[in-house]
């Protein structure tokens, strides 16, 4: 959750501007942090443990909804 408020609260202005790409930083939260990372986090664990640590979805489903609740803070934080 924090690391997702973090993200979002690191650009200054709404539209997040990458050469000629635009976007919204909090949908730029939300798949970078919420689906990226809460993926992706998992098969790392599984990698870095050598494969003791058991791939588990419920761990995603966390991962995702506390991504999306940091990212909602840092939205209501700023309106």
């Amino acid at each position: 959750m924090w690391e997702s408020w973090l993200f979002v609260k690191m650009f200054a202005e709404d539209i997040v501007t990458f050469r000629k790409l635009q976007a919204n930083k909090y949908v730029l939260g939300v798949l970078i942090c919420s689906l990226c990372a809460s993926v992706t986090s998992e098969f790392a664990q599984s990698v870095v443990s050598r494969g003791q640590r058991v791939f588990d979805v419920k761990d995603i489903i966390c991962n995702f909804w506390g991504s999306l609740l940091g990212v909602g803070i840092a939205f209501y934080q700023d309106r």
